[in-house]
């Protein structure tokens, strides 16, 4: 008697194609009704939108490199390892954490191209950063990924079904004779939130409902920081891209549902710049603005 469960872990076993694996195991969540397992299929057949909401498996570290012409200043040398020390954390993380948002089929595509690395580009204001403040004599900036990196995310995606199977089957949930009996059905919907706290797939909202209170408070600061920047004499360069921040978390606050990871990680950049780049009594009026804006957002409850 087939069970379409027992045949879908044959099938992980069998190392069968991963399409075929998530085209079973999605026909298995609509059957069971099981939205969030329905989602997270469908974003990994079609791709994540959403760079922020990425399961964990799906942020690779990666390494460095650009393009520098060298001390005689005629020659380049290409692909060399960037050579920075000093730099803020919340910058170097930014860096060296590649956020993988595509489809499976793209990612097989891109390991069957029988190279040992992926490039990615960086975001064009880092790089601008780190060329002024770190690496003057570069001309291009990129990072690079090994493939076998990429390859852990097709075969976590495979561990994560097989650990979904086994939960199944623990509860007796086999849909036998390929079908799933009503009794399943409805016992799945016990279970579904034990065996989502058990998996890598949740993803985290981060988009937030805010009052009129607490937006007010956090417009406050952000006027305040503004006048500080008008009134102290700092370089153009960086009151720019201290405004091009605080613009960022402007646009956040006029949505209805703001993304609080957004805002978070824009003042916490923020924080570190000045920290680095401006004079100890200016950082730290700004630092006491960005800390009250951080306290703000770290009350708003993230909803479940």
């Amino acid at each position: 008697m087939g069970s379409l469960i027992i045949d879908l872990q044959k099938d992980i076993l069998n190392n069968e194609d991963i399409k075929t694996i998530l085209n079973k195991a999605l026909m298995i969540s609509n059957e069971l009704n099981l939205k969030e397992f329905n989602e997270w299929i469908n974003l990994e057949l079609n791709g994540y939108g959403d760079m922020d909401n990425l399961p964990s498996y799906r942020i690779l570290e990666c390494e460095l490199r650009a393009n520098l012409i060298d001390q005689t200043g005629f020659n380049i040398v290409t692909a060399s390892n960037v050579p920075i020390s000093n730099i803020p954390e919340d910058i170097y993380k930014q860096l060296m954490e590649i956020h993988i948002n595509q489809s499976i089929f793209d990612l097989i595509n891109i390991c069957n191209e029988n190279q040992d690395y992926v490039h990615f580009t960086i975001d064009l204001n880092i790089e601008n950063l780190l060329k002024k403040y770190y690496v003057n004599n570069a001309i291009e900036i990129h990072r690079v990924c090994p493939i076998f990196k990429l390859e852990t995310i097709l075969e976590q995606v495979k561990k994560e079904i097989m650990i979904w199977c086994s939960e199944l089957k623990k509860n007796g949930i086999f849909g036998e004779s390929y079908m799933f009996a009503v009794e399943e059905q409805e016992r799945v919907k016990a279970i579904n939130p034990i065996i989502l706290s058990n998996s890598s797939i949740y993803i985290q909202n981060n988009f937030i409902q805010i009052n009129n209170s607490e937006k007010k408070d956090i417009l406050f600061h952000l006027n305040a920081i503004k006048e500080v920047l008008h009134d102290e004499n700092i370089k153009k360069e960086y009151v720019d891209e201290i405004n091009e921040k605080m613009s960022i978390i402007d646009n956040e606050l006029k949505k209805d549902n703001p993304d609080i990871k957004i805002m978070t990680d824009n003042i916490n950049f923020l924080k570190e710049f000045v920290t680095q780049f401006l004079a100890n009594v200016i950082a730290n009026i700004l630092i006491q603005h960005f800390d009250s804006i951080l306290s703000i957002l770290s009350n708003i409850q993230l909803p479940m």
